[in-house]
């Protein structure tokens, strides 16, 4: 799957380390500085999204949030990894890209279409990022928040349920209510706005993403297994 999803890391590590871990790849600053400059955003900040153009990933919430960021005078790009879906969203990502000129913004210059990056690429836009804007409207779980946080990226996501499971609102991630995009927008104004508050998620998504391991994945599934084989005796 990973050559057409984005899908990262390998669930065959024998060594604990947590399942979505990019930290590796993350660490090359010289790779997340050109990033940055493929993406056009020297000098601008880069927010990232990641899953494509999909009606569950809150994309026409997103744009109405960048939009409302550059009327209050900030100039960020956003840059979007992946698309690949099982199904065809064509006619909504067109329906929401016609909404750019009116909203007063530039595709391949304030909306950047990445498509489906290498698995080695991911990280380096993890690091290359100042935070991940994930307004979904729907999750499975959200693998995608879990990665930006094991490479220190700060995360603005909306308040589905799945991700109150394991995110504390305002401690490890900013949580804002799905589809209001002037809430998404000032969360990530703020988190632009303020190195404390982006610093203060980073430590705390890293302390998140490290209990996340397929060795921990496995004891609970075996447990579960466990615990059911027992319950049917």
């Amino acid at each position: 799957m990973g050559p057409h999803y984005s899908v990262h890391g390998d669930p065959a590590r024998p060594d604990g380390s947590s399942c979505l871990d990019v930290r590796e790849g993350s660490s090359d600053a010289g790779l997340a500085a050109r990033l940055r400059l493929k993406a056009g955003a020297s000098g601008r900040p880069l927010i990232l999204s990641v899953g494509g153009i999909e009606p569950r990933k809150g994309s026409d919430t997103l744009m109405r949030a960048l939009a409302a960021l550059r009327d209050s005078g900030r100039d960020p790009v956003l840059a979007i990894v992946g698309g690949h879906s099982f199904q065809d969203y064509r006619a909504y990502a067109e329906r929401v890209l016609a909404m750019l000129p009116e909203l007063g913004l530039r595709l391949g210059t304030d909306v950047v279409q990445l498509g489906t990056v290498p698995d080695d690429e991911l990280p380096g836009w993890y690091a290359a990022a100042d935070v991940l804007a994930f307004p979904s409207t729907k999750e499975g779980w959200g693998l995608a928040v879990l990665e930006a946080m094991s490479a220190g990226l700060p995360v603005v996501a909306s308040d589905l349920p799945v991700f109150l499971e394991y995110l504390r609102p305002g401690k490890d991630a900013v949580i804002v209510p799905a589809g209001d995009a002037a809430a998404l927008a000032k969360a990530l104004a703020g988190v632009l706005g303020s190195p404390v508050l982006a610093g203060r998620l980073s430590a705390a998504g890293l302390t998140v993403a490290s209990r996340f391991t397929w060795s921990r994945s496995a004891r609970e599934h075996q447990a579960v297994y466990a615990s059911a084989g027992l319950a049917g005796s």
